[in-house]
């Protein structure tokens, strides 16, 4: 799954999808982007609030991972002034927070200053 089948519904958004992974998807909004020959140009990529734009404008809608996104963000016009300098527009895509519990290992280290003398203990924690 990539973003053609997701965003083929919103309106103003042309996804043409080559099913070659050498080249891309090619993405337009607004015009912008309708003269990439690969890539997303013109239009801002943001990843969990990283942006995934180059400097020059050109981004890979491959560098989404849609097995883990919850939401999928698309501003068109002036909206797209809300991520900065973006007149095509911005796809923003929000993944999914990970498991809470976590197993951490805490390791305290005491040493002496005369005769080089140091001890350290651990403990096995679980963390929510």
């Amino acid at each position: 799954m990539n973003l053609s089948e997701s965003l083929g519904r919103v309106p103003g958004i042309s996804v043409q999808n080559r099913q070659n992974y050498a080249q891309d998807l090619q993405i337009q909004s607004r015009g912008f982007g309708a003269r990439s020959t690969f890539g997303v140009r013109g239009i801002r990529l943001v990843a969990d609030g990283i942006p995934a734009t180059m400097p020059d404008g050109q981004g890979q809608a491959s560098t989404f991972d849609l097995s883990s996104a919850e939401r999928i963000e698309v501003l068109r016009g002036p909206f797209s002034a809300l991520y900065g300098n973006a007149s095509g527009g911005v796809i923003a895509v929000d993944t999914r927070d990970g498991p809470r519990s976590r197993r951490w290992r805490r390791i305290s280290c005491s040493a002496a200053t005369r005769r080089s003398a140091a001890r350290c203990a651990s403990a096995d924690s679980t963390a929510t």
